[in-house]
């Protein structure tokens, strides 16, 4: 919340990424315990942060990390589609 005598209103341009929906999808391989949604940070912690994934990517090396960012591009071109 922004409090200021400066601004009238506050828009968004475009739609929050959704991260929480990329979890969901990413927890379909890996159990749900090793993939953590941090809605604070807006990041999402796999094996216990070995990998993180956040709007601009997917940090972290291996097999796994490869797995992730092919689940992660898929995302992406799903939203691109609706």
């Amino acid at each position: 919340m922004i409090r200021s005598s400066y601004y009238r209103y506050v828009t968004v341009e475009e739609e929050p990424f959704p991260m929480a929906a990329l979890a969901d999808r990413i927890a379909t391989i890996f159990s749900k315990g090793h993939v953590n949604y941090i809605e604070e940070q807006n990041i999402i912690s796999i094996l216990n942060g070995k990998i993180i994934v956040n709007e601009d990517g997917v940090r972290g090396t291996g097999p796994s990390a490869d797995r992730v960012k092919k689940i992660y591009d898929q995302f992406n071109i799903d939203l691109d589609k609706d």
